[in-house]
């Protein structure tokens, strides 16, 4: 998806020649103001009552622990 998101700025770099310093930091605001749409929206969960956020995931969709470690991957 960032790939795709980043890619938009090469296409507006080489079919319209805009800055792509300015349109990525553009892009990066759209993508904030559409997280925070998701999050305060459609993904909110219904538990959380003054602060937003989404329900949890489940168990099988985390990333483990790192082997060894008391460090994990995010």
């Amino acid at each position: 998806a960032g790939g795709i998101w980043i890619g938009v700025v090469g296409a507006l770099r080489h079919y319209r020649a805009v800055n792509e310093t300015i349109s990525s930091l553009l892009m990066a605001y759209i993508a904030i103001a559409l997280m925070n749409h998701l999050v305060e929206g459609p993904l909110r969960d219904p538990a959380s009552l003054n602060k937003p956020s989404t329900q949890p995931l489940a168990d099988i969709y985390r990333i483990g622990n790192i082997p060894g470690m008391e460090v994990h991957w995010g």
